[in-house]
């Protein structure tokens, strides 16, 4: 007679079900880290959104991490699409996509509804940024930055370029590639968006600290620069573990072999909203924006779609056109902040406003009825209002780049 087998316990099929989802797992895992992706995360890789904001854990946003290679020296005045050259980060992102199935090619805008949280400074509002700021996520982010390069040039060590930056960021990285393809990238070369910090490195005068890339504006650092990086990165893991910013034990180690931060314009750590200062040339190359807000980033891309055709980068001109033009051009009770490059003794603010409209150079203006002064400006900072005794104005029109082959050959482009 044939035995009858008794049926498994219960906690033995319970077992096994899951060993066989985990082995399933651990295949999928392995698949997706396995392709060759030329944008590498130092967390899983995700869509590009602000999604992160409704989650539970309180730490920053995500950084990306990209390895950049220029391939031909770029000419301005010669649309992209006709062009012998190419932007690597057209390949990144589309190698991006494959692995995350993000729709960021067209606006870096998820499918489903995200509510970031938001700050209002005034009227503007931005990304909220520092919340829990000595909390355990925060406190654990900052091991990421260090670790993240070193896993970035090892999987690409024949990058000339490796950029680490925050996801709430909105980054043009054409002009990126425009302004770097000057630099030789075999040299050591660190940019990004100064500051100074306290609280590292027995640091404790803001005076006493070296400049640091803001991480969440954009740090970038030449091949060259990464070289010397690595020489030094398990030791600096080590030895500056206590720092509390991610971003300024990139600049420590980098100080330790003797690199410092450069300047590069571009890098600007508020989106361009209400409050947002444009006292650069209108012809500058804007690089990135921290903290933007989906409804901004998709702007922001719109644009850059809109100058592509023209065969052109986005200059900081056509970004007030499009986020602060439509503001008021004649404020009573109002100034505008910034210096000036002359002043008018007079007695009216309408003549101060035709003292501007009739110099070429005037862009904005205010008037202090007190000192009987017309203060002329060659940029729209933002108009500040709830100020009796004082008036101001902007001409928007004239704040554009309308000269790009000065531009071009600012950049050293051969023409």
């Amino acid at each position: 007679m044939a035995k009858i087998l008794a049926p498994p316990p219960r906690r033995l099929v319970i077992l096994l079900i899951f060993c066989i989802l985990s082995f399933i797992i651990a295949i999928n895992i392995s698949s997706t880290y396995s392709k060759e992706a030329i944008m590498s995360k130092t967390s899983p890789v995700k869509p590009i959104n602000n999604s992160d904001s409704n989650s539970n854990r309180k730490t920053k946003h995500d950084n990306i991490a990209i390895a950049l290679r220029l391939v031909e020296k770029p000419s301005s005045l010669e649309p992209r699409s006709n062009s012998s050259h190419f932007y690597a980060m057209k390949v990144l992102i589309h190698k991006f996509q494959e692995l995350s199935g993000a729709d960021v090619l067209e606006g870096f805008l998820p499918k489903q509804e995200v509510r970031p949280r938001r700050v209002r400074r005034g009227d503007s509002e931005r990304v909220e940024g520092g919340q829990d700021t000595w909390s355990a996520g925060w406190a654990a982010d900052a091991h990421k930055n260090l670790p993240g390069f070193k896993i970035l040039f090892k999987q690409f060590p024949n990058a000339d370029w490796y950029l680490m930056v925050d996801d709430d960021s909105y980054l043009m990285i054409d002009n990126l590639a425009f302004s770097l393809r000057k630099f030789n990238a075999s040299e050591p070369y660190y940019f990004g968006q100064a500051n100074k910090f306290i609280g590292c490195d027995d640091i404790t005068k803001f005076e006493d600290s070296p400049n640091f890339a803001q991480g969440g504006t954009g740090i970038v650092i030449s091949r060259g620069a990464m070289i010397q990086l690595m020489d030094l990165v398990d030791e600096c893991i080590i030895h500056y573990r206590e720092c509390w910013g991610g971003d300024i034990r990139v600049s420590l180690c980098l100080r330790d072999a003797n690199i410092f931060l450069q300047t590069l314009p571009g890098f600007h750590g508020e989106p361009p909203n209400k409050d947002f200062s444009y006292n650069m040339d209108p012809c500058e190359l804007p690089i990135s924006f921290h903290h933007a807000l989906p409804k901004q980033m998709q702007k922001l891309f719109q644009l850059e779609k809109a100058t592509e055709s023209d065969g052109r980068l986005v200059t900081m001109g056509d970004v007030y056109q499009v986020f602060a033009s439509s503001e008021p051009r004649h404020v009573k009770n109002a100034y505008i902040p910034g210096g000036h490059f002359t002043q008018i003794q007079m007695d009216h603010e309408d003549k101060c406003r035709q003292a501007c409209f009739a110099e070429a150079d005037c862009v904005a203006w205010d008037f202090a009825y007190d000192k009987q002064l017309c203060f002329l400006k060659d940029h729209p900072h933002r108009i500040v209002g709830d100020l009796p005794g004082y008036a101001a104005g902007v001409f928007p029109a004239r704040y554009n780049c309308t000269d790009w082959s000065r531009e071009s050959e600012e950049l050293g482009d051969s023409q």
